[in-house]
């Protein structure tokens, strides 16, 4: 479906989906978030905003993706903020989705039990 927008040839969808779970690529789209696909390399706003625009409709929601597109601002925060500590979007991601049900909702807390997993205590 990557190779139907324009600008996007093989490489660059290959980066993405490399790069991005596929859940997180669906996520983006419903939740029409460009910032997190042009993360990828090669994939810049206007291209990643394309990919969106293109994907809206010819992507069906399901009900595991209602819960990713769910995900909240706080958890979209702790993202940015792993990512821009140099965590890839998927190590990010799954810090994010191993936080237990009952974590608490205040972003810094979230984001100091996210890096957590990385140390493994």
């Amino acid at each position: 479906m990557l190779l139907g927008v324009d600008g996007v040839g093989p490489k660059v969808a290959l980066s993405v989906l490399s790069t991005l779970t596929l859940d997180a690529v669906q996520r983006a789209v419903f939740t029409e978030e460009p910032e997190l696909l042009s993360r990828v390399p090669g994939v810049g706003k206007k291209t990643s905003q394309k990919i969106i625009l293109y994907l809206h409709d010819r992507l069906k929601p399901t009900d595991a993706l209602s819960k990713i597109a769910a995900l909240s601002d706080k958890d979209s925060e702790v993202l940015a903020a792993l990512t821009s500590l140099g965590y890839s979007v998927i190590e990010a991601q799954t810090a994010i989705q191993s936080l237990p049900k009952d974590a608490p909702d205040d972003v810094e807390e979230r984001l100091r039990m996210a890096l957590q997993n990385f140390t493994g205590k």
